[in-house]
């Protein structure tokens, strides 16, 4: 019970520090993405520490007032996806948040010719379009 405790402390204490320090440092450095870091580690501060101890360590704790076996299962089942979480939070796969890519020259179809545009942000991305 004292390392789960320890656990759900380290657990605020990373939530809290992520969105002081790390998010409110890349809104204010001029990061493309500064809002939306900081929303997300709000939205984490805000769910993940509630949820943290609803759903796992009240569980183990109650498991082990009540010596319930059930109870010590759905805390290890809970705990195991919130520990797979952080795995994939950690390594933060890029196919899994990037947008769709644009056709290549491959993709274009004969009738049509490539050509490089302008994107919302002044930034040239390549796109098929229709010859006249």
């Amino acid at each position: 019970m004292k390392m789960t405790y320890y656990s759900f402390l380290l657990l605020t204490l990373s939530l809290v520090y992520n969105f002081l320090f790390c998010a409110t440092a890349a809104m204010f450095t001029g990061m493309e993405s500064g809002f939306a870091a900081w929303l997300m580690a709000l939205v984490y501060l805000i769910t993940g520490v509630p949820g943290a101890f609803y759903l796992w360590y009240k569980r183990l704790y109650s498991a082990a007032k009540n010596d319930s076996a059930m109870n010590y299962l759905w805390f290890f089942l809970i705990y195991l996806v919130h520990v797979a979480f952080c795995f994939y939070a950690f390594i933060a796969p890029t196919a899994a948040f990037s947008t769709p890519r644009t056709p290549s020259r491959a993709s274009c179809p004969r009738r049509r010719r490539w050509r490089r545009t302008k994107g919302p942000a002044g930034c040239t991305r390549s796109a098929c379009a229709s010859s006249p």
